[in-house]
């Protein structure tokens, strides 16, 4: 399971007239995971789907009710999370559909340690042009912050992950196009873009 945490960069937040209060959440299911070099359908009737890179941080032991003082101790490693979405109107209530396609949730590839996880370059490249970036120097709700959040209500297993939040100014991308997310030195999480039909074709039991 991957959870998700949308309106996390102090760059979105400072403009809202209510900014949260409390990290904002959303689940991708099951359904949703695929990995690295996995094809990513863009839906029929759609005019564009978005992109969103992440860092991820990785579970390495079950978590509840965990102090954020302690909550870094939980942490396997990091990882990349590319949350793909329709386009939304709303942050503070993601709309399930919008974010819940199959295979909208690439994770990966690896789990790494990193030096300081609040220190790391995000980009998002589309056909290789960087299209996005951002910096987890800018997450308003910080790792420890976020696992403590979520830990009081909701058991985190082992192997579960936490994606910390998606840089502002999303792109739109189409069937044909490559993607690919990027942790700067440290990893690349790359998936193709393909209709509908050739996902099921790919994808078919």
């Amino acid at each position: 399971m991957v959870i998700g945490v949308a309106l996390n960069l102090t760059s979105e937040v400072a403009v809202l007239d209510c900014p949260p209060k409390a990290p904002v959440l959303c689940i991708k299911p099951e359904n949703t995971l695929s990995s690295h070099l996995a094809s990513v359908p863009h839906p029929d009737g759609v005019p564009a789907i978005q992109p969103g890179p992440s860092l991820a941080v990785v579970l390495g032991r079950r978590a509840r009710r965990v102090d954020r003082l302690r909550a870094l101790d939980y942490v396997k490693g990091y990882t990349l999370f590319n949350d793909f979405s329709l386009r939304e109107t709303s942050l503070f209530r993601p709309p399930v559909r919008s974010k819940c396609f199959d295979s909208f949730g690439p994770l990966g590839p690896g789990v790494i340690p990193l030096e300081d996880p609040h220190d790391v370059t995000l980009r998002c490249r589309v056909n290789g042009e960087i299209r996005q970036e951002g910096s987890t120097r800018d997450l308003a709700f910080r790792i420890p912050e976020l696992i403590e959040a979520i830990t009081s209500f909701l058991t985190l297993e082992e192997g579960d992950a936490i994606a910390t939040g998606v840089p502002p100014g999303r792109v739109d991308v189409v069937a044909g196009d490559s993607v690919t997310v990027e942790a700067v030195g440290a990893l690349a999480l790359t998936n193709f873009i393909v209709s509908e039909d050739e996902f099921r074709t790919r994808n078919r039991p």
